[in-house]
């Protein structure tokens, strides 16, 4: 068993509802997502924007990647258990993705 297969084998732990992740409803593109996810709500977004003194709050969330069909994109609209976001940032870390959202302004 190499390091990547080590590595795929754990993502499963954290994802795993019973043990760190959470199943939500994700809406992405018309497409409806039930997924196990992990919940970061201590995130704010207004370091990249360049405000002084206004913090914008918002939250990541890590799940499988293999789950979705297609990834966000910036700007993209995700619904999270009938809660509307802003895609902010993404990445993807060895089978993680990782999605910051913020709630849109207005």
């Amino acid at each position: 068993m190499g390091f990547k297969d080590i590595i795929a084998a754990d993502i499963d732990i954290f994802t795993n509802t019973k043990e760190f992740g959470e199943t939500h409803l994700v809406q992405l593109e018309g497409a409806q997502y039930n997924l196990p996810l992990i919940i970061d709500k201590n995130v704010s977004t207004a370091f990249g924007k360049g405000w002084d003194g206004t913090y914008q709050s918002g939250l990541q969330i890590a799940f499988r990647a293999s789950l979705i069909e297609r990834k966000p994109i910036k700007g993209q609209v995700l619904m999270l258990d009938s809660k509307r976001y802003m895609v902010e940032v993404k990445d993807e870390v060895m089978g993680i993705l990782v999605v910051t959202l913020e709630v849109p302004e207005g």
